[in-house]
């Protein structure tokens, strides 16, 4: 498997590409070509181009959750025609009418829109996308320090209800040398994510988890979750996107941290 960051917070050093607050990764599995995510919407269309990332022979298009900074590029996508036939698969709660306080923070395009471009696969069960990759679904919560708070609310009509985000999803990629994970932000809780994944795959171990942590502040929250990581034998992180720098040294100091940023390339066996 090959990963390509098109959208992420920050551009390493030298690299000639643009940044924002988001996330958008391009993935090969072998000759399947898959979306993860597309950012805040400002930057896809652009650094994909100057990647040569080819966006129109994507197969599948998958949403982490329903946030607009994992999905904002959608309308870009759509006016240019990138989506036309493709697979989308989210979970359900996904399209849900998400609002902090006064601003609305949820999908910019409706599944009815979506709906008469592309195939909407909407489940809570994991989906294979390809033939490594399995969709997670909707993500057990059961550790007692993550998922905690509930970001924003879900309105429908004159009813409000706090949002836990249950379609905060992730990919496990299942390679040569064991699982390797790619989040969107984690607000499930990595360590939930981390072992809902080894559930559904047999018990198999983690090597490694790329992607947004939902780690703010080194903190006991962090410690447990280390702890977690420590215990599954986790190999290599790659923490970006809504991981702050402290939170970033913090694991540094017990795991294999590797830099990301718009435009790096992991590959994975």
């Amino acid at each position: 498997m090959k990963l390509t960051v098109i959208a992420e917070n920050h551009v390493p050093f030298s690299r000639r590409l643009l940044a924002e607050h988001g996330l958008s990764v391009w993935i090969e599995d072998e000759d399947c070509q898959i979306l993860f995510d597309t950012g805040s919407g400002g930057v896809i269309l652009e650094n994909a181009s100057r990647l040569g990332i080819p966006l129109r022979q994507a197969k599948e298009v998958v949403l982490s959750h329903g946030h607009w900074d994992h999905t904002g590029g959608l309308p870009q996508l759509l006016a240019a025609g990138i989506l036309q036939g493709k697979s989308l698969t989210a979970h359900p709660a996904c399209f849900g009418n998400k609002w902090d306080k006064d601003r609305y923070i949820g999908m910019p395009v409706s599944q009815e829109v979506l709906g008469r471009m592309m195939s909407v696969h909407l489940t809570k069960k994991p989906r294979r996308i390809s033939k490594h990759l399995l969709f997670l679904g909707e993500i057990p919560r059961r550790t007692p320090w993550e998922n905690t708070h509930p970001v924003g609310e879900v309105r429908d009509g004159e009813k409000k209800t706090p949002d836990y985000l249950p379609d905060d999803s992730a990919l496990v990629y299942r390679g040569e040398n064991g699982l390797f994970l790619l989040t969107g932000c984690s607000h499930s809780g990595l360590s939930n994510i981390l072992r809902y994944a080894k559930e559904v795959n047999g018990g198999e171990k983690i090597i490694g988890i790329f992607g947004g942590f939902h780690l703010q502040r080194a903190d006991e929250a962090l410690e447990q979750t280390a702890a977690v990581l420590r215990e599954e034998g986790v190999q290599v992180l790659y923490p970006c996107h809504c991981t702050s720098f402290a939170a970033k040294a913090a694991l540094a100091k017990q795991f294999q941290v590797e830099e990301v940023g718009v435009g790096s390339v992991l590959e994975v066996r």
